[in-house]
């Protein structure tokens, strides 16, 4: 205590010192009596001082926190309100995904075989008016020859030849057939004259017959009166008639035997007959039918030699313009090696996203899709979105870009795309809010709202995460405010962008 009345004491001393050397600061007397009052004073009673000391201490302080206290209320009054981005429970979250534009009717036309390319046929800027337009064409050497060629023109007269041929080998099959039919026919009226001379025959048999019973009858008389044979050289002479007429009769029944056996229909000779002009009218058939494959394969042939032609003359599939020429006269090239970049007329372009299966399942359909297409936004729904993963394990999800951004895009660029990822209402369940907007420490995690213009603090309880939103399971109400931005404390005055 007397340490503290010392140095109060010294205090009053430096002042008055200091004010007494101070040539400027002119003191009243009264003044100074009153200062050296108050000093002997202090010195008289050092616990009062002290006290009093204390007094004017506290006060001192409760006067400053007051006048601190005011100045905030103040500055707080002209503080301008913070530009936030409020996420509205409710509305559907949405996922950033890149999508692969696709310019339909943007082909780059590349080599189909190895070569020198020998001629282009179009410039850079051109317009080709119809789909087959030859664009350039690829040599073997650089002479300019093409085996392709060649082959093409030798399945060509091949193809002409026998084109040409066909009528005249198709007519000589069909003679031959006529022939066979004709050879058939005329067996058959061979059996029917045979047939018409077996009674003929039958009736000369029995004349024969009749005959050599004269014969034998004579020849019985002259024998039993030829006691002297007197009748030796008739009886000879019979003898020889009757050898004649007996070699005569064998004669025609073996002929009668052998056509009555060739006019039988039931028998080998006219059965063979048949079979002969079967086969040969049959044979002819295949012949005729192999004539005709081989017209055929020989227009496949040349159809085929003037495919493999065509590769050496790389065509449009399409009209359109040629927008860019990748390579040169004279150049080598490979098998792939891209030739032309053409564009068709038909302005037509998509956006495709691969998303992963629990992302393409849970598209929202009653909310469009952003697009963002540089500093330009639209709005589209999905033209389509697979049911089986079509690039490794993602689905497709199908966007169509309408013809007025078709100049703002390029063929196979990558464009941002915000895709609506669950039904609208989401409180229903349990509301989502964007990962950015939560903050979490080891106390807990929690969020701020907008609350009539000011950010307001409050705890939550999390749920499943789904690609930039999570689940809020507790904490959120329908129509609770998010604020995403992360420059808000508690108490801050907000205002929506």
């Amino acid at each position: 205590m007397l340490d503290a009345h010392f140095d109060i004491y010294r205090y009053f001393v430096i002042v008055k010192s200091s004010m007494s050397t101070k040539k400027s600061l002119k003191i009243q007397p009264s003044f100074k009596k009153i200062l050296k009052k108050l000093s002997q004073f202090l010195l008289a009673r050092p616990f009062i001082s002290v006290a009093v000391l204390f007094i004017l201490l506290l006060i001192l302080i409760v006067t400053g926190f007051v006048l601190r206290t005011k100045k905030q209320v103040e500055v707080t009054d002209i503080l301008t309100p913070k530009a936030v981005e409020i996420f509205q429970i409710g509305q559907a979250p949405t996922i950033k995904v890149l999508a692969e534009v696709e310019k339909e009717n943007v082909i780059t036309i590349v080599a189909q075989k190895p070569g020198i390319v020998q001629k282009l046929y179009v410039e850079e800027g051109e317009h080709v008016n119809a789909r087959g337009t030859t664009l350039a064409y690829i040599a073997d050497n650089y002479q300019g020859g093409s085996v392709a060629t060649l082959s093409r023109k030798m399945a060509q007269k091949q193809f002409e030849n026998v084109r040409d041929t066909f009528d005249l080998q198709k007519n000589l099959l069909g003679k031959q057939k006529e022939i066979a039919q004709k050879t058939d026919e005329n067996s058959d009226e061979l059996r029917e004259i045979n047939a018409q001379s077996i009674d003929e025959t039958k009736a000369l048999i029995s004349l024969n017959e009749e005959i050599l019973s004269y014969v034998d009858r004579n020849l019985e008389l002259y024998e039993a009166s030829n006691s002297a044979q007197v009748n030796r050289d008739v009886i000879a002479g019979q003898k020889q008639l009757k050898s004649s007429f007996l070699a005569a009769t064998n004669q025609l029944r073996s002929a009668l035997r052998s056509t009555e056996y060739s006019v039988d229909s039931d028998n080998p000779p006219a059965q063979l007959s048949d079979l002969s002009r079967e086969v040969t009218l049959k044979s002819l058939e295949l012949q005729e039918k192999a004539l005709e494959l081989n017209r055929e394969i020989s227009q496949l042939q040349y159809q085929m030699a003037q495919v493999s032609e065509a590769v050496a003359y790389p065509s449009s599939i399409s009209n359109g313009d040629i927008e860019k020429i990748h390579v040169r006269v004279g150049q080598y090239v490979s098998l792939g090696t891209p030739l032309i970049t053409m564009s068709g007329c038909n302005k037509a372009v998509t956006a495709t996203a691969y998303v992963s299966r629990q992302l393409a399942q849970g598209i929202s359909l009653y909310q469009s899709a952003t697009l963002k297409l540089g500093e330009q936004d639209f709005e589209q729904t999905p033209v389509f979105i697979s049911s089986e993963a079509v690039r490794g394990l993602s689905y497709a999800v199908k966007f169509a870009i309408p013809e007025e951004y078709y100049d703002q895009v390029t063929d196979l660029e990558f464009i941002e795309i915000e895709l609506p990822v669950a039904q609208a209402n989401t409180s229903a369940i349990f509301p989502f809010v964007p990962i950015d907007s939560v903050y979490q420490s080891t106390s807990g995690s929690f969020i701020y709202l907008n609350e009539a213009g000011v950010a307001r603090v409050r705890a939550v309880t999390l749920g499943e995460v789904y690609g930039q939103f999570v689940a809020v399971t507790i904490g959120l109400e329908n129509a609770d405010q998010v604020i995403v931005d992360r420059n808000v404390i508690d108490g801050d005055l907000v205002e929506v962008k």
